[in-house]
């Protein structure tokens, strides 16, 4: 029953979540809003023509832009790989204590939560970008075509706006709630264990692992009382 729950954690978290929803899908996206911005006949026309070979390849290409995509919103604070008032050095030191002390059930709510963040953050830049890249391309074809937009066109174009914007909202609102959410829970389960993690620390101690400052360092990675979030 734990192994085939373990496959199923891994399937689902690792796969489905942070690769198809967290990687795949905001990839082929932004790949897909490139194409239909230079021609939507002929992208579309395209796509029903595509081989399974053809699919193979573009789908590993919309994988490697989610990286990409990632990589961009953390470097301009767009994406949160961690709560904006923790220090990154305490939060990758929480990580690597929270995974050697932490039980099976713990880690399983983590990782979803952390999927969770990582598809709603990747999946709100892809659609931002795709949205004004779209229509950046709309507004140029219909300044070179010298063309008048319908009232049906102007007004469908208008509630596709507003739905577009209202789901980047959502999701940018969800990422940064889930970020909070991990860090909490983070927190919570070493609070819970901060007993067998300082008896670890005596131990190491007593072995000459650590030495003084370190073991100080080292106890107060792990918060006793309910951290105050800067201001």
């Amino acid at each position: 029953m734990e192994q085939s729950k373990n496959g199923f954690g891994i399937f689902y978290f690792h796969f489905i979540l942070r690769d198809l929803f967290g990687r795949i899908v905001p990839g082929f996206a932004l790949l897909s809003s490139v194409a239909f911005s230079l021609s939507p006949s002929k992208a579309l026309a395209a796509y029903n023509e595509l081989s399974a070979g053809i699919w193979i390849v573009l789908l590993s290409a919309s994988w490697t832009i989610g990286y990409a995509l990632q990589a961009l919103g953390e470097s301009h604070g767009w994406i949160l790989n961690r709560p904006e008032q923790v220090h990154e050095n305490i939060a990758l030191t929480r990580e690597m204590v929270f995974f050697q002390i932490a039980t099976a059930e713990e880690k399983w709510n983590y990782d979803r939560l952390a999927s969770i963040k990582e598809a709603c953050g990747n999946g709100y830049l892809a659609l931002s970008l795709s949205l004004l890249l779209v229509a950046i391309c709309s507004l140029i074809r219909a300044l070179q075509n010298k063309s008048i937009l319908h009232v049906e066109d102007i007004l469908l174009a208008v509630i596709i706006m507003i739905l577009a914007v209202g789901a980047i909202w959502y999701m940018r609102n969800m990422h940064r709630v889930h970020s909070d959410r991990q860090n909490k829970w983070i927190e919570e389960s070493l609070r819970f264990h901060r007993p067998e993690w300082l008896a670890r620390l005596e131990d190491f101690k007593e072995k000459g692992l650590l030495g003084e400052f370190e073991l100080a360092r080292m106890q107060a990675i792990i918060p006793n009382d309910h951290l105050t979030p800067k201001s």
